[in-house]
């Protein structure tokens, strides 16, 4: 159902690099895991997070097709908000709005809701 929508694993990576490239972005390592966004608990999302905490790797930013497809439900953004804010990582997204403030506790909340919302409609 995601790949007639346009979401296929390949299509996000596609467009996360695609991204990366037109703005200057470095891609160190790319993340891809099959399953859903409503746990933290998979394989590569903990991995990555190890990656991005390792100060060695000197990670500054991770980008995600769309804020949803990274996390999903409370738990998940006040847990990726602390881990971004508490490292210094600027999430950024390719199909969603990076304003200055993307990485702000009331700027995740707020993509936590209209993720919400798009997902009840």
């Amino acid at each position: 159902q995601q790949a007639k929508k346009g979401y296929s694993l390949q299509s996000q990576v596609d467009a996360c690099t695609q991204y990366a490239q037109s703005n200057g972005y470095t891609i160190t390592k790319i993340f891809t895991d099959i399953g859903s966004a409503r746990t933290l608990d998979r394989p590569n999302f903990k991995e990555m997070i190890k990656f991005c905490s390792n100060k060695e790797n000197n990670v500054k930013t991770i980008i995600t097709s769309k804020f949803n497809r990274l996390c999903r439900g409370e738990e998940g953004y006040i847990e990726l908000s602390a881990f971004v804010q508490k490292n210094d990582i600027k999430l950024l997204t390719a199909y969603e709005n990076n304003s200055d403030e993307s990485n702000t506790k009331i700027t995740i909340i707020k993509k936590y809701l209209n993720s919400w919302i798009d997902a009840k409609s």
